[in-house]
Protein backbone atom coordinates (compact mmCIF):
# COMPACT_ATOMS: atom_id res chain seq x y z
CA UNK A 1 0.00 0.00 0.00
CA UNK A 2 1.47 3.44 -0.39
CA UNK A 3 0.55 5.10 2.53
CA UNK A 4 2.06 2.09 4.83
CA UNK A 5 5.17 2.48 2.34
CA UNK A 6 5.75 5.94 2.73
CA UNK A 7 4.91 5.57 6.39
CA UNK A 8 7.68 2.72 6.55
CA UNK A 9 10.05 5.35 4.58
CA UNK A 10 9.26 8.16 7.27
CA UNK A 11 9.73 5.66 10.24
CA UNK A 12 13.20 4.67 8.34
CA UNK A 13 14.30 8.10 7.93
CA UNK A 14 13.33 9.29 11.64
CA UNK A 15 14.76 6.26 13.03
CA UNK A 16 17.92 5.99 11.60
CA UNK A 17 18.38 9.80 10.11
CA UNK A 18 20.09 12.42 11.67
CA UNK A 19 21.28 15.70 10.54
CA UNK A 20 24.22 18.50 11.38
CA UNK A 21 23.47 21.34 12.85
CA UNK A 22 25.33 24.73 14.00
CA UNK A 23 28.37 22.63 13.58
CA UNK A 24 27.65 19.59 15.57
CA UNK A 25 27.48 16.10 14.52
CA UNK A 26 23.74 14.70 14.23
CA UNK A 27 24.07 10.81 16.11
CA UNK A 28 21.89 8.10 14.64
CA UNK A 29 18.54 7.73 17.42
CA UNK A 30 14.84 7.89 17.92
CA UNK A 31 14.42 10.65 15.86
CA UNK A 32 16.21 12.44 13.42
CA UNK A 33 14.36 15.67 13.78
CA UNK A 34 14.45 15.27 17.28
CA UNK A 35 18.68 14.41 17.35
CA UNK A 36 18.76 17.84 14.80
CA UNK A 37 16.48 19.86 17.27
CA UNK A 38 18.93 18.23 20.48
CA UNK A 39 22.41 19.56 18.61
CA UNK A 40 20.52 22.96 17.70
CA UNK A 41 19.85 23.28 20.80
CA UNK A 42 23.75 22.53 22.08
CA UNK A 43 25.15 24.61 19.61
CA UNK A 44 22.90 27.47 20.38
CA UNK A 45 23.67 27.20 24.20
CA UNK A 46 27.54 27.28 24.06
CA UNK A 47 27.16 30.87 22.55
CA UNK A 48 24.55 32.21 24.77
CA UNK A 49 26.48 30.77 27.82
CA UNK A 50 29.48 32.32 26.73
CA UNK A 51 28.01 35.63 26.36
CA UNK A 52 25.73 35.43 29.09
CA UNK A 53 29.03 34.46 31.24
CA UNK A 54 30.78 37.26 29.85
CA UNK A 55 28.03 39.36 31.44
CA UNK A 56 28.53 37.91 34.48
CA UNK A 57 32.57 38.00 34.62
CA UNK A 58 31.77 41.92 34.68
CA UNK A 59 29.03 41.84 37.09
CA UNK A 60 31.25 40.15 39.65
CA UNK A 61 34.17 42.48 39.10
CA UNK A 62 32.51 45.15 39.58
CA UNK A 63 32.31 45.72 43.28
CA UNK A 64 35.86 44.35 43.41
CA UNK A 65 36.65 47.81 41.59
CA UNK A 66 34.26 49.97 43.14
CA UNK A 67 32.45 49.90 46.76
CA UNK A 68 29.07 49.04 45.62
CA UNK A 69 27.63 47.62 49.78
CA UNK A 70 26.72 44.09 48.38
CA UNK A 71 26.74 40.75 49.55
CA UNK A 72 29.75 39.32 47.71
CA UNK A 73 28.53 35.70 48.15
CA UNK A 74 24.79 36.61 46.95
CA UNK A 75 25.74 38.75 44.49
CA UNK A 76 28.06 35.76 42.70
CA UNK A 77 25.43 33.39 42.50
CA UNK A 78 22.95 35.48 41.58
CA UNK A 79 24.54 36.31 38.06
CA UNK A 80 26.02 33.29 38.06
CA UNK A 81 22.95 31.46 38.11
CA UNK A 82 20.92 34.07 36.36
CA UNK A 83 23.50 34.06 33.36
CA UNK A 84 22.94 29.75 33.30
CA UNK A 85 19.19 30.46 33.26
CA UNK A 86 19.07 33.17 30.90
CA UNK A 87 21.47 31.04 28.61
CA UNK A 88 19.15 28.30 28.45
CA UNK A 89 16.65 30.29 27.94
CA UNK A 90 18.00 32.03 24.89
CA UNK A 91 18.85 28.35 23.50
CA UNK A 92 15.56 27.30 23.44
CA UNK A 93 14.22 30.47 21.82
CA UNK A 94 16.99 30.26 19.00
CA UNK A 95 16.60 26.06 18.58
CA UNK A 96 13.07 26.86 18.10
CA UNK A 97 13.72 29.94 15.33
CA UNK A 98 16.18 27.61 13.79
CA UNK A 99 15.18 24.25 14.27
CA UNK A 100 14.36 21.96 10.74
CA UNK A 101 12.18 19.23 10.38
CA UNK A 102 12.15 14.92 9.20
CA UNK A 103 12.92 16.94 5.28
CA UNK A 104 16.03 18.26 6.34
CA UNK A 105 17.04 14.86 7.79
CA UNK A 106 16.33 13.48 4.57
CA UNK A 107 18.59 15.72 2.88
CA UNK A 108 21.43 15.52 5.42
CA UNK A 109 21.06 11.34 4.83
CA UNK A 110 21.19 11.67 1.39
CA UNK A 111 24.03 13.97 1.72
CA UNK A 112 26.13 11.85 3.97
CA UNK A 113 24.90 8.48 2.75
CA UNK A 114 25.57 9.42 -1.31
CA UNK A 115 21.96 7.88 -1.90
CA UNK A 116 21.24 11.09 -4.87
CA UNK A 117 18.32 12.64 -3.11
CA UNK A 118 16.33 9.17 -2.98
CA UNK A 119 15.12 9.94 0.55
CA UNK A 120 14.73 13.53 0.41
CA UNK A 121 12.94 13.08 -3.58
CA UNK A 122 10.65 10.86 -1.25
CA UNK A 123 9.23 12.62 1.47
CA UNK A 124 9.14 15.83 -0.85
CA UNK A 125 6.40 14.29 -2.78
CA UNK A 126 2.74 15.51 -2.00
CA UNK A 127 0.20 12.87 -1.28
CA UNK A 128 -1.46 12.77 -4.95
CA UNK A 129 2.36 11.98 -6.87
CA UNK A 130 2.83 9.22 -4.11
CA UNK A 131 -0.38 7.42 -5.36
CA UNK A 132 1.44 7.35 -8.46
CA UNK A 133 3.35 4.23 -9.52
CA UNK A 134 6.54 6.30 -10.30
CA UNK A 135 5.90 7.41 -6.40
CA UNK A 136 5.60 3.90 -5.45
CA UNK A 137 8.73 3.05 -7.32
CA UNK A 138 10.39 6.39 -5.48
CA UNK A 139 9.64 5.00 -2.17
CA UNK A 140 10.22 1.73 -2.67
CA UNK A 141 13.82 2.45 -3.73
CA UNK A 142 14.51 4.77 -1.01
CA UNK A 143 13.17 2.38 1.32
CA UNK A 144 15.64 -0.38 0.18
CA UNK A 145 18.51 1.86 -0.26
CA UNK A 146 18.42 3.17 3.57
CA UNK A 147 17.75 -0.95 4.49
CA UNK A 148 21.43 -1.44 2.92
CA UNK A 149 23.23 1.36 4.79
CA UNK A 150 24.69 1.63 7.95
CA UNK A 151 23.06 4.89 8.73
CA UNK A 152 24.23 5.16 12.06
CA UNK A 153 27.96 4.73 10.99
CA UNK A 154 27.65 8.00 9.20
CA UNK A 155 26.66 10.32 12.27
CA UNK A 156 29.18 9.12 14.86
CA UNK A 157 28.89 11.36 18.31
CA UNK A 158 31.29 14.41 18.13
CA UNK A 159 31.27 17.71 20.12
CA UNK A 160 32.36 21.07 18.53
CA UNK A 161 35.34 23.65 19.80
CA UNK A 162 32.81 26.25 20.67
CA UNK A 163 32.07 23.86 23.74
CA UNK A 164 34.69 25.28 24.90
CA UNK A 165 33.75 28.76 24.76
CA UNK A 166 32.07 29.16 28.30
CA UNK A 167 35.25 27.82 30.10
CA UNK A 168 36.95 31.09 29.65
CA UNK A 169 34.60 33.23 31.27
CA UNK A 170 33.97 30.37 34.34
CA UNK A 171 37.53 30.85 34.94
CA UNK A 172 37.85 34.27 35.27
CA UNK A 173 34.80 34.61 37.50
CA UNK A 174 36.43 31.85 39.85
CA UNK A 175 39.61 33.41 40.05
CA UNK A 176 37.83 37.17 40.64
CA UNK A 177 35.95 35.39 43.46
CA UNK A 178 38.60 33.50 45.30
CA UNK A 179 41.57 35.82 44.63
CA UNK A 180 40.24 39.55 44.97
CA UNK A 181 38.41 41.10 47.94
CA UNK A 182 35.48 43.48 47.17
CA UNK A 183 35.83 47.17 48.00
CA UNK A 184 34.67 48.16 51.44
CA UNK A 185 31.77 50.61 51.65
CA UNK A 186 32.56 53.69 54.22
CA UNK A 187 31.54 56.89 54.93
CA UNK A 188 33.95 59.99 55.30
CA UNK A 189 33.39 60.31 58.91
CA UNK A 190 33.76 56.49 59.73
CA UNK A 191 37.22 56.60 56.86
CA UNK A 192 38.45 59.70 59.01
CA UNK A 193 37.99 58.18 62.31
CA UNK A 194 39.71 54.81 61.38
CA UNK A 195 42.62 56.73 59.60
CA UNK A 196 42.63 58.41 62.99
CA UNK A 197 43.01 54.80 65.14
CA UNK A 198 45.29 53.61 62.86
CA UNK A 199 47.72 56.70 63.03
CA UNK A 200 47.37 56.04 66.59
CA UNK A 201 48.08 52.53 66.63
CA UNK A 202 51.41 53.26 64.02
CA UNK A 203 52.67 55.96 66.76
CA UNK A 204 52.64 53.53 69.60
CA UNK A 205 53.67 51.04 68.07
CA UNK A 206 56.25 52.85 66.38
CA UNK A 207 57.43 53.84 70.28
CA UNK A 208 57.54 49.99 71.21
CA UNK A 209 60.33 49.53 67.71
CA UNK A 210 62.39 51.91 69.17
CA UNK A 211 62.32 50.83 73.00
CA UNK A 212 63.12 46.86 71.20
CA UNK A 213 66.06 48.61 69.68
CA UNK A 214 67.40 50.49 72.37
CA UNK A 215 66.95 47.29 74.47
CA UNK A 216 68.52 44.89 71.84
CA UNK A 217 71.39 46.82 71.59
CA UNK A 218 71.78 46.91 75.28
CA UNK A 219 71.96 43.19 75.69
CA UNK A 220 74.10 42.88 72.62
CA UNK A 221 76.45 44.51 74.72
CA UNK A 222 75.99 43.06 78.12
CA UNK A 223 76.32 39.90 76.07
CA UNK A 224 73.44 38.07 76.57
CA UNK A 225 72.96 36.61 73.28
CA UNK A 226 69.89 34.93 73.39
CA UNK A 227 68.04 37.77 74.37
CA UNK A 228 69.20 39.89 71.41
CA UNK A 229 67.96 36.75 69.29
CA UNK A 230 64.53 37.19 70.82
CA UNK A 231 64.60 41.13 70.84
CA UNK A 232 65.37 41.05 66.98
CA UNK A 233 62.73 38.40 66.19
CA UNK A 234 60.31 40.79 68.73
CA UNK A 235 61.69 43.69 66.40
CA UNK A 236 60.88 42.30 63.41
CA UNK A 237 57.50 41.41 64.36
CA UNK A 238 56.73 45.01 65.42
CA UNK A 239 58.30 46.34 62.34
CA UNK A 240 55.76 44.00 60.11
CA UNK A 241 52.83 45.68 61.95
CA UNK A 242 54.24 48.97 60.86
CA UNK A 243 54.30 48.09 57.05
CA UNK A 244 50.84 46.68 56.90
CA UNK A 245 48.39 48.63 54.73
CA UNK A 246 45.42 48.01 56.85
CA UNK A 247 46.22 48.56 60.53
CA UNK A 248 43.22 47.00 62.57
CA UNK A 249 43.35 47.15 66.62
CA UNK A 250 42.45 43.89 66.95
CA UNK A 251 44.91 42.50 64.58
CA UNK A 252 47.72 44.42 66.40
CA UNK A 253 46.53 43.46 69.88
CA UNK A 254 46.57 39.67 68.85
CA UNK A 255 50.45 39.96 67.29
CA UNK A 256 51.27 42.16 70.48
CA UNK A 257 50.08 38.92 72.40
CA UNK A 258 51.56 36.90 70.58
CA UNK A 259 54.96 38.76 71.70
CA UNK A 260 54.38 38.67 74.67
CA UNK A 261 53.93 35.02 75.16
CA UNK A 262 57.13 34.37 73.83
CA UNK A 263 59.01 36.52 76.27
CA UNK A 264 57.01 34.74 78.96
CA UNK A 265 57.94 31.56 77.59
CA UNK A 266 61.86 32.94 78.05
CA UNK A 267 61.25 34.54 81.25
CA UNK A 268 60.35 31.23 83.09
CA UNK A 269 63.38 29.68 81.64
CA UNK A 270 65.33 32.15 83.51
CA UNK A 271 63.19 33.07 86.17
CA UNK A 272 65.41 30.30 88.68
CA UNK A 273 68.02 33.31 88.83
CA UNK A 274 65.13 35.52 90.70
CA UNK A 275 64.46 32.02 93.26
CA UNK A 276 67.95 31.91 94.23
CA UNK A 277 68.41 35.69 94.74
CA UNK A 278 65.85 35.51 97.03
CA UNK A 279 67.31 32.22 98.68
CA UNK A 280 70.52 33.77 99.01
CA UNK A 281 68.72 36.95 100.93
CA UNK A 282 67.87 34.77 103.67
CA UNK A 283 72.57 34.55 104.54
CA UNK A 284 71.68 36.26 107.82
CA UNK A 285 73.56 36.58 111.39
CA UNK A 286 77.40 35.95 110.03
CA UNK A 287 80.23 36.26 111.99
CA UNK A 288 81.99 39.44 110.84
CA UNK A 289 85.47 38.82 108.84
CA UNK A 290 86.99 39.11 105.53
CA UNK A 291 83.86 38.04 103.49
CA UNK A 292 81.58 40.03 105.28
CA UNK A 293 81.16 42.24 102.02
CA UNK A 294 80.90 39.19 100.39
CA UNK A 295 77.92 38.24 101.99
CA UNK A 296 76.11 41.45 102.18
CA UNK A 297 76.12 41.59 98.71
CA UNK A 298 74.54 38.18 98.06
CA UNK A 299 72.06 39.57 100.80
CA UNK A 300 71.14 41.92 97.62
CA UNK A 301 71.51 39.97 94.80
CA UNK A 302 73.92 42.17 93.65
CA UNK A 303 75.86 39.48 91.69
CA UNK A 304 78.49 42.44 90.35
CA UNK A 305 79.69 43.55 93.49
CA UNK A 306 80.22 39.34 94.75
CA UNK A 307 81.95 38.56 92.03
CA UNK A 308 84.46 41.95 92.74
CA UNK A 309 84.98 40.66 96.76
CA UNK A 310 85.43 37.32 95.13
CA UNK A 311 88.63 38.97 93.18
CA UNK A 312 89.72 41.00 96.14
CA UNK A 313 89.21 37.77 98.43
CA UNK A 314 91.59 35.95 95.45
CA UNK A 315 93.76 38.79 95.90
CA UNK A 316 94.64 38.65 99.26
CA UNK A 317 94.82 34.65 99.29
CA UNK A 318 97.51 34.58 96.44
CA UNK A 319 99.61 37.63 98.17
CA UNK A 320 99.42 35.77 101.51
CA UNK A 321 97.71 39.08 102.98
CA UNK A 322 95.31 37.62 105.44
CA UNK A 323 96.54 37.00 108.46
CA UNK A 324 96.19 33.47 110.66
CA UNK A 325 93.65 34.92 112.41
CA UNK A 326 92.23 36.35 109.20
CA UNK A 327 92.13 33.09 107.30
CA UNK A 328 90.48 31.30 110.43
CA UNK A 329 87.90 34.04 110.27
CA UNK A 330 87.17 33.75 106.31
CA UNK A 331 87.16 29.87 106.73
CA UNK A 332 85.18 30.04 109.03
CA UNK A 333 82.57 32.45 107.37
CA UNK A 334 82.51 29.95 104.02
CA UNK A 335 81.20 27.36 106.32
CA UNK A 336 78.56 29.60 107.61
CA UNK A 337 77.62 30.22 103.98
CA UNK A 338 77.97 26.56 102.87
CA UNK A 339 75.64 25.69 105.98
CA UNK A 340 73.13 27.60 105.60
CA UNK A 341 72.87 26.81 102.20
CA UNK A 342 72.60 22.79 102.34
CA UNK A 343 69.94 23.30 105.00
CA UNK A 344 68.09 25.32 102.83
CA UNK A 345 68.86 22.66 100.17
CA UNK A 346 67.95 20.05 102.86
CA UNK A 347 64.48 21.80 104.04
CA UNK A 348 63.87 21.71 100.35
CA UNK A 349 63.99 18.10 100.28
CA UNK A 350 62.21 17.49 103.47
CA UNK A 351 59.89 19.25 101.98
CA UNK A 352 59.51 17.31 98.95
CA UNK A 353 59.67 14.32 101.75
CA UNK A 354 56.77 15.36 103.54
CA UNK A 355 54.52 16.32 100.21
CA UNK A 356 55.28 12.72 98.95
CA UNK A 357 54.16 10.80 101.86
CA UNK A 358 50.82 12.95 102.25
CA UNK A 359 50.08 12.43 99.31
CA UNK A 360 50.16 8.47 99.37
CA UNK A 361 48.26 8.83 102.37
CA UNK A 362 45.57 11.06 100.25
CA UNK A 363 45.20 8.74 97.73
CA UNK A 364 45.13 5.69 99.82
CA UNK A 365 42.24 7.04 101.90
CA UNK A 366 40.13 7.75 99.46
CA UNK A 367 40.78 12.04 100.22
CA UNK A 368 41.02 13.34 96.11
CA UNK A 369 41.08 17.05 97.09
CA UNK A 370 44.16 16.62 99.70
CA UNK A 371 45.78 14.94 97.12
CA UNK A 372 45.67 16.96 94.48
CA UNK A 373 46.28 20.30 96.96
CA UNK A 374 49.60 18.46 97.83
CA UNK A 375 50.50 17.05 94.31
CA UNK A 376 50.09 21.12 93.28
CA UNK A 377 52.52 21.94 95.92
CA UNK A 378 54.49 19.31 95.12
CA UNK A 379 55.04 20.21 91.52
CA UNK A 380 55.65 23.63 92.28
CA UNK A 381 58.52 22.62 94.85
CA UNK A 382 60.00 20.06 92.25
CA UNK A 383 60.70 22.94 89.43
CA UNK A 384 62.27 24.34 92.20
CA UNK A 385 64.79 22.10 92.47
CA UNK A 386 67.67 23.23 89.44
CA UNK A 387 67.81 26.18 91.90
CA UNK A 388 68.63 23.87 94.64
CA UNK A 389 70.91 22.08 92.89
CA UNK A 390 72.43 25.29 91.98
CA UNK A 391 72.46 26.55 95.58
CA UNK A 392 74.22 23.53 96.69
CA UNK A 393 77.05 23.73 93.92
CA UNK A 394 77.71 26.76 95.25
CA UNK A 395 78.05 25.23 98.99
CA UNK A 396 79.87 22.96 97.60
CA UNK A 397 82.84 25.36 96.25
CA UNK A 398 82.64 27.56 99.44
CA UNK A 399 83.63 24.38 101.41
CA UNK A 400 86.14 23.36 99.15
CA UNK A 401 87.81 26.83 99.38
CA UNK A 402 87.49 26.95 103.30
CA UNK A 403 89.13 23.31 102.89
CA UNK A 404 91.97 24.05 100.85
CA UNK A 405 92.69 27.33 102.93
CA UNK A 406 92.68 25.41 106.68
CA UNK A 407 95.35 22.60 104.82
CA UNK A 408 97.58 25.38 103.24
CA UNK A 409 96.71 25.11 99.48
CA UNK A 410 96.14 28.72 98.55
CA UNK A 411 95.99 27.43 94.60
CA UNK A 412 92.98 25.81 95.45
CA UNK A 413 91.35 28.15 97.57
CA UNK A 414 91.81 30.47 94.40
CA UNK A 415 90.73 28.04 91.73
CA UNK A 416 87.59 26.86 93.90
CA UNK A 417 86.92 31.26 94.34
CA UNK A 418 86.95 31.53 90.15
CA UNK A 419 84.91 28.69 90.03
CA UNK A 420 82.11 30.76 92.41
CA UNK A 421 83.20 34.00 90.42
CA UNK A 422 81.91 31.96 87.47
CA UNK A 423 78.58 30.85 88.75
CA UNK A 424 78.11 34.40 90.06
CA UNK A 425 78.75 35.54 86.39
CA UNK A 426 75.77 33.34 84.92
CA UNK A 427 73.83 34.51 87.82
CA UNK A 428 74.81 37.85 86.73
CA UNK A 429 73.73 37.34 83.19
CA UNK A 430 70.47 35.80 83.87
CA UNK A 431 69.48 38.18 86.68
CA UNK A 432 70.05 41.22 83.67
CA UNK A 433 68.40 38.87 81.33
CA UNK A 434 64.99 38.55 83.43
CA UNK A 435 65.07 42.41 84.38
CA UNK A 436 65.10 42.93 80.57
CA UNK A 437 62.19 40.35 79.98
CA UNK A 438 60.33 42.43 82.72
CA UNK A 439 60.92 45.89 81.12
CA UNK A 440 59.61 44.59 77.69
CA UNK A 441 56.94 43.12 79.07
CA UNK A 442 56.13 46.11 80.75
CA UNK A 443 56.48 48.05 77.21
CA UNK A 444 54.20 45.81 75.36
CA UNK A 445 51.58 46.40 78.07
CA UNK A 446 52.38 50.02 77.68
CA UNK A 447 52.16 49.84 74.10
CA UNK A 448 48.33 48.49 74.36
CA UNK A 449 47.48 51.28 76.68
CA UNK A 450 48.48 54.10 74.69
CA UNK A 451 46.61 52.64 71.24
CA UNK A 452 43.68 53.37 73.34
CA UNK A 453 44.23 56.83 75.12
CA UNK A 454 42.63 59.65 74.20
CA UNK A 455 45.08 62.24 75.53
CA UNK A 456 48.17 61.24 74.06
CA UNK A 457 46.95 59.69 71.05
CA UNK A 458 50.21 56.75 70.57
CA UNK A 459 52.54 59.05 71.84
CA UNK A 460 52.46 57.60 75.39
CA UNK A 461 51.59 59.78 78.26
CA UNK A 462 51.59 59.94 82.01
CA UNK A 463 47.19 58.53 81.91
CA UNK A 464 47.63 55.41 79.81
CA UNK A 465 51.05 55.08 81.13
CA UNK A 466 52.76 54.86 78.11
CA UNK A 467 56.46 54.59 76.28
CA UNK A 468 58.63 56.49 78.70
CA UNK A 469 56.37 60.01 78.41
CA UNK A 470 56.40 60.57 75.10
CA UNK A 471 58.72 60.05 72.22
CA UNK A 472 61.97 59.78 74.07
CA UNK A 473 61.04 63.15 75.79
CA UNK A 474 61.93 63.65 79.60
CA UNK A 475 59.85 66.89 79.78
CA UNK A 476 57.68 67.61 83.11
CA UNK A 477 53.82 67.42 82.78
CA UNK A 478 51.20 70.34 83.69
CA UNK A 479 51.02 68.99 87.24
CA UNK A 480 54.63 69.30 88.00
CA UNK A 481 56.55 72.57 89.27
CA UNK A 482 56.57 74.85 91.54
CA UNK A 483 53.25 76.43 92.37
CA UNK A 484 49.40 75.02 91.74
CA UNK A 485 49.27 72.55 89.17
CA UNK A 486 46.49 71.28 86.94
CA UNK A 487 46.19 68.17 84.94
CA UNK A 488 47.00 64.35 85.49
CA UNK A 489 50.34 63.91 87.33
CA UNK A 490 52.34 60.78 87.85
CA UNK A 491 53.19 59.34 90.99
CA UNK A 492 56.12 59.27 93.03
CA UNK A 493 58.81 56.83 92.12
CA UNK A 494 59.08 53.64 94.26
CA UNK A 495 60.60 50.37 94.09
CA UNK A 496 57.38 47.84 93.19
CA UNK A 497 57.37 45.23 90.64
CA UNK A 498 54.20 46.25 88.61
CA UNK A 499 54.47 43.09 86.38
CA UNK A 500 55.67 40.18 88.97
CA UNK A 501 53.88 41.20 92.32
CA UNK A 502 51.89 39.43 94.59
CA UNK A 503 49.96 40.17 97.47
CA UNK A 504 49.71 38.02 100.01
CA UNK A 505 46.27 38.42 102.08
CA UNK A 506 45.47 37.36 105.66
CA UNK A 507 41.80 37.11 105.65
CA UNK A 508 40.09 36.90 109.13
CA UNK A 509 36.72 36.23 110.76
CA UNK A 510 34.38 39.88 110.38
CA UNK A 511 32.71 41.70 112.59
CA UNK A 512 29.56 40.13 113.17
CA UNK A 513 26.11 42.58 112.53
CA UNK A 514 22.28 42.37 113.55
CA UNK A 515 20.24 43.08 110.37
CA UNK A 516 16.74 41.89 112.31
CA UNK A 517 14.99 39.36 114.69
CA UNK A 518 13.42 36.57 113.62
CA UNK A 519 9.50 35.50 114.73
CA UNK A 520 9.38 32.72 117.29
CA UNK A 521 10.29 31.44 120.21
CA UNK A 522 14.21 32.31 120.74
CA UNK A 523 15.19 29.14 123.00
CA UNK A 524 19.06 28.10 122.82
CA UNK A 525 19.14 24.24 122.08
CA UNK A 526 20.65 20.89 120.01
CA UNK A 527 19.72 22.35 116.09
CA UNK A 528 22.05 19.49 114.51
CA UNK A 529 20.22 16.95 116.62
CA UNK A 530 16.83 18.68 115.44
CA UNK A 531 17.58 18.67 112.04
CA UNK A 532 19.11 15.01 111.97
CA UNK A 533 15.83 13.67 113.62
CA UNK A 534 13.82 15.58 110.77
CA UNK A 535 15.60 14.06 108.00
CA UNK A 536 15.45 10.46 109.48
CA UNK A 537 11.34 11.07 109.64
CA UNK A 538 11.17 11.93 106.51
CA UNK A 539 13.35 9.26 105.08
CA UNK A 540 11.63 6.90 106.93
CA UNK A 541 7.81 8.04 106.17
CA UNK A 542 9.42 7.95 102.54
CA UNK A 543 9.71 3.83 103.24
CA UNK A 544 6.53 3.48 104.84
CA UNK A 545 3.76 1.20 102.42
CA UNK A 546 1.07 2.95 100.46
CA UNK A 547 -1.67 1.83 102.50
CA UNK A 548 -4.00 5.03 101.52
CA UNK A 549 -3.99 4.24 97.48
CA UNK A 550 -5.37 2.36 95.38
CA UNK A 551 -3.88 0.03 92.55
CA UNK A 552 -4.89 -0.44 89.53
CA UNK A 553 -6.51 -4.01 88.76
CA UNK A 554 -3.95 -5.24 86.71
CA UNK A 555 -0.73 -3.96 89.48
CA UNK A 556 -3.12 -5.48 92.19
CA UNK A 557 -3.69 -8.85 90.75
CA UNK A 558 0.20 -8.79 90.08
CA UNK A 559 0.69 -8.17 93.84
CA UNK A 560 -1.80 -10.24 95.11
CA UNK A 561 -0.58 -13.47 93.28
CA UNK A 562 3.32 -12.52 94.75
CA UNK A 563 1.85 -12.72 97.48
CA UNK A 564 -0.06 -15.81 97.61
CA UNK A 565 3.14 -17.40 95.86
CA UNK A 566 5.16 -16.15 99.03
CA UNK A 567 2.86 -17.23 101.54
CA UNK A 568 2.56 -21.10 99.65
CA UNK A 569 7.06 -20.95 99.36
CA UNK A 570 6.55 -21.54 95.86
CA UNK A 571 8.88 -19.96 93.17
Amino acid sequence: MPAAEFGGLVRAVRFRGGAHSHGHAAQAGPTGAATATVWAFFGGRNVTLFGALLVAVLAIAAPKLVALGVDSARWTWFWLGGAAGLAMLAAAVWTWLTGGGPLDAAIEVDRRCALRERVSSSLALRAAERDTPAGQALIADALRAIERIDVEGQFPIAVGRNALLPLLPAMIALALVLFVDDQRLTNPAAASAADGRGEQIKKSTDALRRKLIARRKQAEQDGLKDAEQLLRRLEQGVRELDHQRHIEKKATLVKLNDLARQLEERRQQIAGSKSVREHLSQLKQLDPGPAERLTQALRKGDYRQAAAQLSELQQQIRGAALGAAAEAQLVKQLRQIQDKLNKLSDAHQTTLDALRSQINEASSSGNRAEAERCQRLFDQLTAQQPQMDQLADLATKLGSCAQSLQQGDRQGAVAALDQLAADFAALEAAQDELDLMDDVLMQIGACKGAMACSLCRGVGCSACQGLGGGLGGQGSGHGLGQGRGVGPRPEEPTTTNLYDSQVRQQPGAGHAVITGLVDGPHVKGHVLEAIQAEFEQNAQRQADPLADRRLPRAQREHAQEFFDRFREGTN
